[in-house]
C-alpha cells in the first residue's frame, strides 16, 4: 500500500476559479490560414545515442534559441541546433552529483537556468545551459508538478495532487497552479476533489491529465486552460492573480474516436502511468476512453501572446489562433504528415514551433516546424 500511495502522490490535475467571464466565438471563415511545414527532423530508430530518444519528456528553446530536449529513458538533457546538429548531451542515469534516474519536467528559465524534476532524486535539479551541474533547487519525492510552463524567471504553472485520507477513505484533490518556484501554489486556477480509488486512477489521468490542456503567456503571465470536455469547444482565460476574464468558444461538429484510436489510448495511459511510477505498476490499470475526439486538443502562446488552440477533431494538425480578449485572428494546419500526428505534442516559444510524437508507432522524432 505504501508503494500504491507513494504512486498516487506522482499523479494528475486541474482546477477553477475566478470572476464572471465573458465568452467570445469567432467563426472560422473569419480567418486567413498560415501554412506550415516540416523544416528538419531529429531523431533514428538506430545508431548514434545522441540520435536515440528513449522516451521524450519535454522540450523547448533554451534561452540560446537551442532545441532542448528531457529524454526519461535517457535520464538526460540533450542540445541541437536549429539545423539538427547535436550539440552536446547533459547528465545521465545514476545517484551522482547532477545524474538523474526518472526525470518527468523541466523548466527553461529566460534567464539560461534548466531546472529538471526528478522526483525519485528527490526534486528539482539545476543546470546551466552549458551543462554545469547548479545542486538541487527544490527538494520534491511526492505529488511531482507535471507539465510545467514557466512564466517568468522564477515561476510557472504546473498541475498537482493533494492526497488524504481520514480512516479508510481518501480523497484526491487535483489541481492547476501558479508556482513560484515552491510545492504549493501562490494560485490556484482550477481544482477539483474526488474520491480516491485506486480502480478509478487510470480515468482520472485520461480525464484531468491527458484530456486537459493549458499553457501561459511569459509576457503578461496570462494562464489560458482548457478543461476536459467531450464535444464542447471552450477555453478559459485567467489573469497572473487568477481571475477569470473571458472564455473563448467555437461551434464543432463531434467526430467519434476509431477503436484504434480508442485501444491506443488505453496503451498509452498504462505506458505513462507506469513511467510516472518508475517501472512496472504493482496494480492492474484500467481506463475507458471517452468515445468523442478532443474539441481542443492542446494549447500553446506564441510570442506576440496569441493563443494557439490544435483542434483534436482533425486528422492532421490545425489550429484556431486566438488573441487573449478572444478574437480569431487566423488558423494554421501542418500538412502532409498523416494522421499520426494526432498524438504530437506542440510547443511553441520564441524560438519557434517544435513538435514530437508522445505515442510513435515505430520511434520518437523530433519536428522542427517553421
Amino acid at each position: 500500500m505504501i508503494r500504491l500511495f507513494a504512486f498516487a502522490f506522482l499523479i494528475l490535475g486541474v482546477a477553477c476559479k475566478g470572476e464572471q467571464a465573458g465568452t467570445s466565438q469567432q467563426t472560422q471563415n473569419e480567418s486567413d490560414i498560415r501554412l506550415l511545414e516540416v523544416a528538419e527532423v531529429i531523431g533514428v530508430d538506430a545508431g548514434a545515442p545522441e540520435f536515440v530518444f528513449g522516451e521524450i519528456q519535454a522540450i523547448g528553446h533554451n534561452s540560446s534559441g537551442e532545441v532542448t530536449v528531457l529524454d526519461r529513458i535517457s535520464a538526460n538533457i540533450r542540445f541541437y541546433s536549429r539545423s539538427g546538429e547535436h550539440l552536446r548531451t547533459v547528465s545521465q542515469r545514476g545517484e551522482g552529483p547532477g545524474e538523474l534516474i526518472n526525470p518527468l519536467a523541466m523548466c527553461l528559465w529566460p534567464q539560461g537556468r534548466i531546472s529538471v524534476l526528478d522526483p525519485m532524486r528527490g526534486g528539482f535539479f539545476g543546470f546551466s545551459n552549458s551543462g554545469t551541474y547548479l545542486g538541487i533547487e527544490l527538494e520534491i519525492s511526492r505529488s511531482a508538478h507535471l507539465n510545467t510552463v514557466t512564466v517568468s524567471d522564477s515561476e510557472f504553472v504546473a498541475v498537482k495532487n493533494r492526497l488524504s485520507f481520514e480512516g479508510e477513505a481518501g480523497t484526491i484533490t487535483i489541481f492547476i497552479g501558479l508556482f513560484p518556484f515552491t510545492s504549493e501554489p501562490s494560485v490556484t486556477y482550477w481544482e477539483k476533489e474526488l474520491p480516491f480509488d485506486l480502480m478509478d486512477v487510470g480515468d482520472m489521468f485520461l480525464e484531468h491529465y491527458l484530456y486537459t490542456s493549458w499553457t501561459a503567456d511569459q509576457n503578461n503571465g496570462n494562464v489560458y486552460i482548457s478543461l476536459f470536455n467531450e464535444t464542447d469547444y471552450e477555453i478559459q482565460c485567467f489573469t497572473k492573480s487568477g481571475n477569470l476574464y473571458n472564455t473563448i468558444t467555437m461551434d464543432l461538429e463531434p467526430v467519434e474516436k476509431t477503436e484504434a484510436e480508442i485501444l491506443g489510448e488505453i496503451d498509452h495511459v498504462i505506458a505513462l502511468l507506469t513511467a510516472l511510477e518508475g517501472g512496472e505498476p504493482q496494480f492492474n490499470i484500467e481506463c475507458d476512453p471517452f468515445p468523442y475526439r478532443l474539441p481542443v486538443a492542446e494549447l500553446c502562446v506564441d510570442p506576440e501572446g496569441n493563443v494557439w488552440a490544435r483542434r483534436g477533431t482533425t486528422e492532421e494538425p490545425f489550429f484556431d489562433i486566438w488573441t487573449p480578449e478572444g478574437y480569431l485572428v487566423g488558423q494554421a494546419v501542418l500538412n502532409g504528415v498523416g494522421s499520426e500526428s494526432r498524438s504530437w505534442n506542440f510547443t511553441i516559444d520564441a524560438g519557434g514551433i517544435l513538435a514530437y510524437d508522445e505515442n510513435p508507432v515505430l520511434f520518437q522524432r523530433i519536428y522542427i516546424i517553421e
